[in-house]
């Protein structure tokens, strides 16, 4: 992996301080080293594969986060009853590193309630919100409208909803 990486990044001298460090990045990536390395292999760019290393940094990041909250949960619950809130914290951090990594399942703005109310495996709504608020581009009168349809919805079928009608509504019919 480390010759690939610096035929990639044209980093030919790095190769034997790669190797020296690929042991503390499996310890750092957990479970993700796998993926890490898959990744890696398959990059096409140096860009690609500074991808594949930051990704898996991201998600045992968000792994870690998901243990961090069971434990508080398990040792607080007598002082503080159920603690609320750490589902939400997640949810935000995966939202919020999907984004910064341009993760095509990073939601604009005006669709991130989709996080909450739908799931994973409907990708129909997120895919149709993301083109909604791409074609609206500036146009903040219907982003609005669309974004308080969005904040009132309750279930995915809502969303789907608010999107169908302002698409309704733009195009006239």
């Amino acid at each position: 992996m480390c010759e690939h990486a610096a035929k990639l990044c044209d980093a030919q001298d790095e190769v034997a301080s790669c190797r020296d460090d690929l042991s503390n990045v499996k310890k750092t990536m957990g479970d993700q080293y796998e993926k890490f390395l898959d990744c890696s292999m398959a990059a096409k760019s140096c860009g690609e594969y500074v991808g594949c290393a930051i990704g898996g940094l991201g998600n045992e990041a968000i792994d870690q986060l998901d243990g961090f909250g069971k434990g508080m949960k398990k040792m607080m619950k007598d002082h503080l009853g159920d603690l609320p809130g750490l589902d939400d914290i997640k949810s935000r951090v995966k939202s919020e590193v999907r984004q910064a990594v341009g993760d095509d399942e990073a939601l604009p703005g005006p669709c991130m309630r989709i996080e909450k109310v739908c799931a994973p495996d409907e990708p129909f709504v997120r895919k149709e919100c993301r083109r909604m608020v791409q074609n609206l581009g500036e146009d903040k009168a219907n982003i609005g409208e669309l974004t308080t349809c969005i904040n009132a919805a309750t279930n995915c079928y809502a969303l789907k909803n608010c999107i169908d009608q302002l698409e309704r509504k733009m195009s006239g019919f």
